[in-house]
């Protein structure tokens, strides 16, 4: 895996979405072209940084003790990436879980996400709501209950479904991007993007055929 390989992903498909002038309105293109600068700008803060390699490799769920807690550090494989780990921190009741929970956001998947596995990755933490009482998203607040688990994976549901019904019914790309809007999630931040999850989606289930 590249050493920047998710930072070169996004400002690569935001150029794309610049240099094919895939925006419908000005405001929008102004957001792509923010969000284009604050990846390249914090590459370089990151690049200018020689990184220390890790002590330990997890390929399984892990249990690690250190400063009198125990951390329970959960393998999941892919979901949001190719490689994702949530990390409980069992004596504060802490479920840490970065970017695998974005509160209320769309545009959360690459072409290294995996939505089912990542659907299986909720309900298997839902399951085990006994063992924390606050949860760490990775975009948004703290939460301290375990709903919102259960509207990022509602989201995903619904997205999977609708792309393999649209997939069953001989829709191409373009058109489930264009006409599969899923209204319910309008007041979501990134919405203007939602396309791109349907691409991912897609992608991710044209891969299994």
């Amino acid at each position: 895996m590249k050493k920047y390989g998710h930072y070169n992903e996004e400002i690569d498909t935001l150029s794309s979405l610049l240099n094919n002038m895939e925006f419908s309105s000005y405001d929008e293109r102004m957001q792509i072209e923010e969000d284009l600068k604050f990846w390249k700008e914090n590459k370089d803060f990151l690049e200018s940084y020689v990184p220390t390699p890790p002590s330990l490799k997890i390929f399984s769920d892990t249990t690690l003790k250190c400063g009198g807690k125990t951390f329970k550090i959960l393998f999941f494989g892919t979901a949001h990436t190719d490689n994702d780990l949530v990390v409980l921190d069992c004596e504060d009741r802490l479920l840490i879980m970065g970017d695998l929970l974005c509160l209320r956001k769309c545009y959360i998947m690459s072409s290294r996400s995996g939505a089912e596995n990542w659907i299986a990755l909720l309900d298997h933490l839902i399951e085990r709501q006994d063992e924390y009482d606050y949860v760490i998203p990775g975009h948004g607040g703290t939460v301290e209950t375990v709903d919102a688990l259960k509207e990022q994976r509602d989201y995903l549901t619904t997205l999977v479904d609708s792309v393999r019904q649209g997939c069953h019914r001989g829709f191409s790309l373009q058109q489930l991007k264009e006409e599969l809007r899923l209204e319910k999630y309008r007041d979501y931040l990134m919405y203007d993007r939602i396309g791109l999850d349907i691409d991912a989606v897609w992608q991710q289930l044209k891969g299994k055929e």
